[in-house]
């Protein structure tokens, strides 16, 4: 098996307030989420415990996640919620780094993880950070530890998320309209419209500050207020710096557990979250129905409370989609806080399920990690995919083309002519019989143009393009997909799925691609011999005999006369109308079957045009290949 196929793949959502990981092997189809110090979602947050014991100012040791709430004496230093748009700031960049670092440190202690050789690691961004934002994030979380992570975005991956599964009912048909994104998380709401899987730019982003911590700090506030004795909180919490960061942690702790069954809690606070914070003085989160209600009438940043802010976020990409013609057809529902109750209530009252499919991971806390996974799986195999396929177009593909190439000038070059003399030469000396014109230049003009004409046009290029495709599929394309078929197979593509039936197409085609350049000087000269063959009729010694005798051993000098003296020749009518129509469509018939035969002989050994046709029949296969790989990709990036 390749070196590629061997590979894992971490994804790494790094939140605001969660953190969490999975990973999949190329080689697998299903992400698996990675526990981090025993727990598949840990909470954004570091602390640095000095180490005194080493009698060294600057020596630190890291802890993170929730076990930096198991104890904050003052002089420790805790951070919590430092995930941000990139900056210069020195201790942001500290943090993010260092968090960064003893997370993928602990997933390789603890052997989750085998081979990092073969890692690749993915990470999350918000969608509306630009390209220049995503390079400075990338670079910040390099470490030569690990191997360089690649920076997507957060709502690209809970889309692929969330139709990865085969028994999700997202259809084509929903991609071509828009799907929006709804990453309610800790800080904010984001909203992503996106159109189809092809493109990483978003048709629209924006969001609110009404994250889930909005929640967490009013319960916070609450609490604080019913406080029995509010002057020795503050004095505890002025003695210590990391008091209050944990109160608001088991206030979001109250709040994770009162949301996992609401109606538990309506006329009750929820339990077990008690901090003491002096000998025999506990602090309690105030959650019950009572307070969330109290909570969601209460103005956010928008100055409107928590729903109707929310509500006008959705309505605005509702408006937004809309406008840009791409209705919203499917919502993607994710983050943490997508579980309060009220998201998807809000969501269905502005997209009804009439109209719009609701998607919702049943642990919206890691739907993004895992569709960060899904997505690093897919372009190791589509890279591979699209290099291997490559390799055969500079190698067997070409040697295919060219070795079937005079089967397409035996097929190509006859219909042409035949095309030309039925179609232009016959009716056009019919016409010079009739009279309609009077010289054999004006009728040569007439014929080249026409038929110059006709090689140029729609339905020219379309006679050609016919040609081809049927050369294609009775010469070519079964040995096209022994080529392929290996390759998808390998690459978990269903076989057949390069199996180009039509490659070439009107609508993909230049006028100089696939052209034959046919020779109509030669080919006009065969009206000269039926028009010399007239004159000769009407002569003595019986004209039949006497036209086939000077054929057969003048032509040479037959063919310098008809060249040289007849173009301005004007013959009367008499001596037109003794050439029979029989006869105009036995010589166009016998001369072109012979102009067919040596034209193909000619082009044959004509490099310069073999190796112009041979670039015009790669060109247009590569077109097709690529559509081809378009699509196979999504598949691949899906994880379908």
């Amino acid at each position: 098996m390749s070196t590629q196929f061997q590979q894992e793949v971490i994804g790494f959502d790094l939140g605001h307030a969660h953190t969490t990981l999975a990973s999949v092997m190329v080689a697998a189809h299903q992400p698996k989420v990675l526990e981090i110090t025993k727990r598949k979602v840990q909470t954004t947050a570091l602390k640095r415990r000095p180490n005194t014991k080493h009698g060294s100012q600057n020596s630190y040791t890291i802890l993170f996640g929730d076990r930096v709430f198991n104890h904050v004496p003052p002089e420790e230093e805790l951070h919590l919620a430092f995930k941000a748009k990139p900056s210069n700031n020195p201790l942001y960049m500290k943090n993010m780094a260092e968090f960064f670092s003893a997370v993928l440190e602990d997933i390789r202690a603890s052997g989750q993880v085998q081979d990092w050789a073969n890692v690749s690691i993915i990470v999350g961004c918000p969608s509306h950070w630009e390209e220049e934002d995503r390079k400075r994030y990338q670079s910040l979380l390099a470490t030569p530890a690990f191997p360089q992570p690649q920076v997507i975005s957060e709502s690209r991956a809970a889309l692929l998320n969330a139709i990865a599964p085969a028994e999700v009912a997202i259809t084509q048909d929903d991609l071509r309209d828009s799907v929006l994104i709804v990453d309610v998380g800790s800080s904010t709401v984001d909203l992503t419209l996106i159109h189809g899987l092809q493109g990483e730019e978003p048709l629209c982003d924006f969001g609110a500050e009404i994250g889930g911590a909005f929640f967490d700090e009013e319960i916070y506030r609450c609490s604080v207020e019913r406080y029995p004795d509010p002057d020795h909180l503050r004095l505890m919490l002025q003695l210590n710096r990391n008091l209050e960061p944990k109160l608001i942690y088991k206030c979001r702790k109250a709040k994770e557990k009162y949301f996992e069954s609401p109606e538990d809690w309506e006329a009750s606070h929820v339990p077990g979250f008690a901090e003491e914070i002096s000998v025999g003085r506990y602090f309690e989160p105030i959650v019950s129905g009572e307070t969330m209600a109290h909570i969601l009438q209460k103005p956010t940043k928008s100055g409107q409370p928590w729903i109707e802010t929310f509500e006008g976020q959705l309505r605005k990409a509702q408006q937004e989609a809309n406008a840009k013609g791409y209705p919203v057809k499917v919502v993607v529902l994710t983050g943490g806080a997508a579980r309060m109750g009220f998201v998807t209530e809000s969501i269905r009252r502005v997209f009804p399920e009439q109209t719009t499919k609701l998607i919702q991971d049943s642990e919206p806390e890691t739907s993004v990690a895992k569709g960060l996974a899904i997505w690093g799986r897919g372009d190791i195999l589509v890279r591979s995919f699209e290099a291997t396929i490559d390799e055969l177009f500079q190698s067997h593909i070409p040697a295919l083309l060219r070795e079937k190439q005079p089967h397409l000038l035996s097929l190509l070059i006859p219909s042409l002519v035949e095309k030309v003399i039925n179609d232009f030469v016959i009716p056009e000396m019919l016409a010079w019989k009739a009279g309609r014109y009077s010289t054999l230049q004006e009728l040569k003009t007439v014929i080249s143009t026409r038929a110059t004409e006709w090689l140029a046009s729609p339905a020219g290029q379309q006679f050609r393009i016919d040609v081809a495709n049927r050369w294609w599929n009775e010469s070519v394309r079964k040995e096209f997909q022994a080529l392929v078929d290996p390759v998808c197979k390998a690459h978990d593509v269903p076989v057949g799925s390069l199996d180009i039936r039509v490659p070439f197409q009107l609508d993909r085609l230049h006028y100089e691609e696939l052209e034959v350049p046919i020779p109509l000087g030669p080919m006009l000269r065969i009206i000269g011999y039926v028009i010399f063959w007239a004159i000769v009729w009407v002569l003595p010694l019986g004209g039949p005999i006497l036209a086939a005798f000077i054929t057969m051993f003048f032509k040479e000098e037959i063919d310098h006369f008809i060249d040289e003296n007849m173009e301005k020749l004007s013959l009367p009518g008499f001596l037109r109308k003794t050439v029979s129509d029989d006869k105009i469509y036995q010589v166009g018939v016998q001369n072109g079957q012979q102009m067919a035969k040596q034209m193909e002989q000619k082009m044959s050994q004509d490099e310069n045009f073999g190796d112009s046709l041979h670039a015009s029949l790669i060109a247009q296969l590569s077109d097709d290949i690529d559509r081809a790989i378009r699509k196979i990709a999504v598949r691949l990036y899906s994880g379908k």
